[in-house]
């Protein structure tokens, strides 16, 4: 099969990296994410709580929409947070966080708020 052209999304795979907005504001706040961040920094003994920002967020069509989004305490620091939220299809049902990890870039994470 030939590989996918440039620009394309490809079926099941996830989303390229998007913006804050006011989607994935309402699945946050509907999550509790930046919550279920706090009890995983609490449980790993990291110091946090310099308000987490947001950096960026991709999404995975998977029997209701996946979310991954990326959140960091420090603009110079090349250690973020990926909190996993998965939102069913079903209305009535809140998004549920399915999972909080650190994860380690090999350069300085640039926010959206110091460009």
């Amino acid at each position: 099969a030939a590989p996918p052209m440039p620009g394309r999304a490809v079926a099941g795979a996830p989303s390229e990296e998007k913006s804050l907005d006011d989607d994935v504001e309402k699945v946050m706040k509907a999550a509790d994410a930046t919550n279920a961040l706090l009890k995983y920094c609490e449980k790993e003994g990291k110091d946090l709580f310099v308000a987490a920002q947001f950096c960026s967020y991709t999404t995975q069509v998977v029997a209701g929409l996946k979310y991954e989004v990326r959140m960091s305490t420090n603009e110079y620091s090349n250690e973020y947070y990926a909190i996993d939220i998965f939102k069913p299809w079903q209305t009535k049902k809140l998004p549920v966080v399915t999972g909080v990890r650190t994860l380690q870039t090999t350069h300085n994470l640039v926010l959206p708020a110091s460009r």
